[in-house]
Parts: structure tokens; sequence; C-alpha cells
């Protein structure tokens, strides 16, 4: 799967016209297919509305995205009381013609996440990680050890991407090493068959926080939740960060954009950027004074 820099841009879909299309048929300097009504006249239009058809289908199969929502302690490691009570959000990120699939944020019952993959006919392509913190990409929880990235590298050959800030605590939390990950910044982008993801750096909850941009689709990971947003009083948080991830970034996506979150904290599973930003307090805030002020620092 090629990872492109940041210098070339998410991919544009397009495709050329089909020649002849809107004008008349059989107009001057046309490659028209003979006089209206005629047997050739017909059997052209015929062709044409089939090359538009192909075209319509291969275009709408662009939008087409493979993409699973799982709850821990509902759809994967049901049995595990501690992940119910964590409710992390997992996803399955894939490409419908390549038939590969990333997964974001493997942790609590990799087996699982593999197999649901594997019974939709997706081949794991490679893990994407939200950040380093052990609910979400496995290692020691308060002395209990959770399946993650490094259950996953045992079962398949795949690159774990990862921010650049993000990297070292990544090796250090799930013993991963530097051949293991693939190191991005904010605006690269990762092609999967005809899929692409855009990484947006969101830095607060940790140094190297991302979310994923997969069409109108935000996985924002510890960043952003339904009506909240992540902690930032951990080692690593940085609160004038998150402030700036918030408002800055996140707030300025298109309202239409669904936020799918880390975490099942909220009313509901998901949001839309429209909702927060009328129900979120977080995304609310006019000035960094103000947040301050909110999160307990400031006079």
């Amino acid at each position: 799967m090629p990872l492109s820099s940041r210098s070339s841009g998410p991919r544009t879909w397009s495709s050329e016209p089909t020649p002849g299309w809107g004008r008349r048929p059989g107009a001057a300097g046309t490659a028209g297919p003979g006089t209206p009504g005629s047997t050739a006249w017909l059997i052209g239009i015929s062709v044409i509305l089939q090359q538009r058809l192909a075209l319509a289908a291969r275009v709408t199969l662009h939008h087409v995205v493979y993409f699973k929502q799982l709850l821990s302690g509902r759809q994967v490691a049901t049995s595990n009381s501690t992940a119910g009570q964590m409710a992390n959000f997992m996803y399955l990120v894939g490409d419908p013609q390549s038939r590969k699939a990333l997964i974001v944020d493997p942790a609590w019952d990799v087996d699982s996440l593999v197999r649901i993959a594997r019974e939709d006919g997706y081949e794991i392509a490679g893990a994407l990680v939200t950040h380093y913190h052990p609910d979400h990409v496995g290692g020691d929880l308060f002395g209990l050890q959770v399946q993650g990235v490094a259950t996953l590298l045992e079962q398949e050959s795949v690159p774990l991407y990862v921010n650049k800030h993000e990297a070292e605590g990544l090796k250090i939390v799930t013993g991963v090493s530097d051949n293991d990950m693939r190191k991005v910044d904010d605006g690269d982008t990762l092609g999967v068959g005809d899929l692409t993801i855009r990484f947006m750096h969101t830095p607060g909850h940790t140094p190297g926080s991302q979310c994923f941009l997969v069409g109108d689709r935000l996985v924002a990971g510890d960043t952003l939740f339904v009506q909240g947003c992540g902690r930032v009083d951990l080692p690593g948080s940085d609160p004038d960060q998150m402030y700036y991830s918030l408002t800055q970034k996140l707030a300025k996506l298109p309202p239409e954009t669904v936020l799918y979150p880390g975490h099942d904290y909220g009313m509901t599973e998901t949001s839309t950027i429209a909702d927060e930003l009328k129900n979120n307090i977080y995304l609310r805030i006019s000035s960094i004074e103000d947040w301050r002020r909110l999160m307990g620092r400031g006079p």
C-alpha cells in the first residue's frame, strides 16, 4: 500500500467525459452515429449509454468503503469485564475492490478482529494507531496485560501506521520495533486499493495522537468524543495543544463529517461535526484563556 507524502495531497476521483456525449448525433465536426431514429443511430446511442453506465459504476465504487465499528465487551472481547468497562471502539476500514482492510487500534481481542475481517472476505493489510495507550494498542494496563499490535504482528506481517511523534511511546508500551512501524505526519495519505485515508495530527491527549479521515468519516481516537474530549491530565498530555487540535482542526471539518470516537462515552455511538459544534462545549471555547480556565489552569 503506497504511503504518499503530504506534498502530493489527497487523491481526487475524476474521469474523462465520454466523447460525443451531450452533442447532437451527426452534428458537424462530431463522430455522431447517424441520422436520429435510424438503426445506426439507435445502436450508437445504446453503446454510449453502456459506456456511461459503466463509468458511473466505476465512480460509484470509488465511494464505497468497508467500515465496521466494533465495541469491546460487546462485539469483541465479550468475556473480558475490563474491556467492557473501558468501552473501546475499534474499527475495520477497507477497500471493497482490493479486499484489503486496516484495523484501527487493534486491542483486547485481536483474534476476533482478524476473524471478522476474514469472514467478511478481507485481508488485513496493516494497523492504524491513534495513540500509544495500552487500551488502544495493547501492553500493561495497571497490571493487566492487554492484547494489541504485538499480538497482531505475531499473526500478520503488516505495517503499523503511527504518527512520528508517537513512535517512541508505541515502542515502549508494546515492544514493537522501528521496522514494524511506518512513521507518518500530518497531512500524509495512505492508499488502500482505491481508498484514501488522510492522517491528521491532533496532539493534546498524547504528543502524537492522530485522527483518520476516510471520506466523510472521522475516526478520532481519544481526541474527540461524542460531547467530550480526551483527558489532558496524563503523562504526555498538553491541554493547550488539545485546544488547538479541537478548535482549529476538527471543528473546521465539513459539518456533515461523521464522528467515530475511540470510546463509547456519549449518548450515541457516533455523531457529526455539526452536532458536536452545537452540543460539545470543548469545540465551542472561543479563546485559549477561556480554555485554560475550563481546564483549571487559568485565573
